[in-house]
């Protein structure tokens, strides 16, 4: 995963900062296709660690009563806005909550088991 700078059809170029992930880092990559890639959005928000939460993310969720959940960050649609989804498609609305990324649905996908 790497922050696109820009897209145009066919070429994207990404962030100079991640060139342990990128080769040539800060090059016009070409794709052949936008199926190639797939873009996820930034929430605006970020975790009680100051890490960026972006769609498809796998966060814990820490309640205040102190109950833990690990859920994906989503987007929907219907609402236009982001929401956390548990292990059993189950919907939630965080608030007064602690929030940590500890991965993403395309390199952690076991966390979600």
């Amino acid at each position: 995963m790497v922050e696109v700078i820009s897209l145009d059809s066919g070429c994207i170029t990404w962030d100079d900062n991640q060139i342990d992930r990128c080769h040539p880092p800060n090059k016009c990559y070409e794709i052949e296709s936008r199926d190639d890639v797939e873009l996820l959005q930034y929430t605006g928000l970020k975790d009680g660690k100051g890490v960026d939460i972006v769609e498809g993310d796998i966060c814990t969720i820490t309640f205040y009563n102190k109950d833990k959940e690990i859920m994906q960050v989503i987007w929907n649609d219907d609402r236009a806005s982001f929401e956390f989804v548990d292990n059993s498609n189950d919907r939630w609305c965080v608030t007064k909550t602690i929030i940590e990324v500890i991965g993403n649905i395309y390199m952690n996908e076991d966390l979600l088991k």
